[in-house]
């Protein structure tokens, strides 16, 4: 009895540091994710204020001055939120307005931040055309959108992009912002 009485024991134990080790893995996984998502290896330290949604009338202004008519809607009680989270969402607006001057031609867009409860809503959509080939529309192949995934899945959030049917192009992003990673 006793024999059994310490194996199950031992059992149990290993199973919780089994399972404390796995979270532990996670956080770590995913905090790699989130800095490698943030930074490219061969940029130097940042000498500033990391950027954040409180500068995205300057951005928005910036990018109207390389003629691409953009307008903003904030919804919702605008509240502090976690760095990361601040900083993924700036990043994710700005490489969204930029795929707009790059690749829909004559377009106007749209930048709609939701701040709900729980989560921070973005939506960055365009009117443009899409580049095509043979007529059916094409996504780039670089790494912007890839990158704004990342950023998104490394905070716990998600990111869904694609052509819209009235035409255009739309990228949604949603961050948790209690509890974000």
């Amino acid at each position: 009895m006793a024999r059994w009485m310490a194996r199950r024991m031992t059992d149990r134990m290993i199973g919780e540091a089994s399972r404390s080790l796995s979270g532990i893995f996670c956080q770590a996984y995913s905090n790699t994710m989130w800095l490698s998502a943030l930074r490219e290896s061969d940029e130097d330290a940042p000498r500033s204020p990391a950027p954040s949604l409180d500068r995205l009338d300057e951005l928005v202004r910036l990018t109207g001055a390389a003629g691409l008519t953009v307008t903003t809607e904030v919804v919702g009680q605008r509240k502090a939120l976690p760095a990361a989270v601040d900083l993924a969402d700036y990043r994710i607006v700005q490489e969204s307005l930029t795929n707009v001057a790059r690749h829909a031609g004559p377009a106007a867009a749209r930048v709609r931040i939701n701040f709900g409860e729980r989560e921070l809503t973005v939506d960055v959509d365009d009117d443009g055309r899409p580049p095509t080939s043979n007529g059916i529309p094409q996504v780039g192949s670089g790494n912007g959108i890839a990158g704004m995934r990342e950023r998104a899945v490394a905070l716990g959030g998600s990111l869904e992009t694609g052509h819209r049917p009235g035409g255009g192009f739309g990228v949604s992003a949603r961050l948790p912002v209690n509890g974000a990673r």
